[in-house]
């Protein structure tokens, strides 16, 4: 199912409670903590599958490069990076990859399509 959403960049003035929120998350997609754009208790990251380290290069506590997508589903609010998916994160939901963007639309279809 195709969901329509206009998604925008967190606003640097609050990029710093952001970051804040989502660091102390390792609960799995959802987060816990109110979002600082909106206010709305819909906060969710995801990362997708790691691309595991050459030999030599291993870092401990991490499971390989890969991306990030931090988003609020009420506000549309969102974050994306590239960098070490932790080895805490446990893969939710089935995305398919030739959908991924910047933005978490795809993320997002996915998620409410699970619930």
């Amino acid at each position: 199912m195709k969901h329509e959403r206009e998604w925008q960049g967190v606003p640097l003035e609050l990029s710093a409670a952001w970051q804040k929120i989502f660091s102390a998350s390792q609960d799995g997609i959802d987060v816990d903590g109110l979002c600082p754009v909106c206010g709305s208790p819909s906060l969710h990251h995801w990362f997708d599958k790691p691309r595991p380290f050459e030999a030599g290069y291993e870092r401990d506590g991490f499971r390989g490069h890969g991306g990030l997508w931090e988003w609020c589903s009420s506000c549309h609010s969102y974050e994306h990076y590239s960098g070490l998916v932790p080895a805490w994160w446990h893969d939710v939901l089935t995305v398919d990859e030739a959908l991924l963007t910047h933005d978490p639309e795809a993320i997002e279809s996915a998620r409410l399509d699970s619930v």
